[in-house]
């Protein structure tokens, strides 16, 4: 890494895109330079309450530049339905940050990345938010969400998918039996 921009990504949420979430953050850097922040639109309420929340002055292209990121705002206290969510690409000035929250850091709570990205706004860095296109996002930290993701993939897999598809239709069709 050294002094180039590097992905950082979650190991429980991501994106399935075309062309890929890394490349779009490249795309986005390459414009603008600064680290960049791959980003969904919330699409529910319960949303705002998952993830981090930017607003900014949007570019011509659609990206945001990035003048707040707020952690789990809730929906009331959003700045704006675009989520923070799944892989970044990070300058290298970040590492001076995290340095300095980690010296501060008590040990209690969670160690969040939002409020570093916050103070390397403040101290003028640019950070751009890229809403992720042509694709889709699962968030596999959830239980729920992780079984429809295993689901999805499943399905798309080409060995898999004809028998997985012909197991869920048998047992939607039990199902429907029993509550008739």
């Amino acid at each position: 890494m050294g002094s180039e921009p590097f992905i950082y990504t979650w190991a429980d949420d991501f994106f399935v895109s075309r062309p890929g979430v890394t490349k779009q953050l490249i795309e986005t850097y390459e414009r603008y330079g600064g680290s960049v922040l791959a980003c969904k639109r919330a699409e529910k309420d319960d949303e705002y309450d998952k993830y981090g929340f930017v607003s900014g002055a949007a570019e011509q292209t659609g990206e945001v530049k990035v003048d707040r990121i707020i952690e789990k705002p809730g929906k009331a206290n959003a700045p704006s339905e675009l989520g923070s969510v799944s892989e970044f690409l990070f300058t290298p000035e970040i590492f001076d940050y995290l340095e300095k929250a980690h010296a501060s850091f008590d040990g209690h709570g969670e160690f969040m990345i939002q409020p570093i990205v916050q103070a390397m706004i403040n101290d003028g860095w640019g950070v751009y938010a890229r809403e992720i296109t042509d694709g889709k996002f699962y968030d596999t930290g959830d239980k729920l969400e992780y079984l429809k993701t295993m689901i999805d993939f499943g399905l798309d897999h080409p060995k898999l998918g004809p028998a997985l598809r012909e197991h869920l239709l048998r047992r939607v069709a039990e199902l429907s039996e029993i509550s008739e």
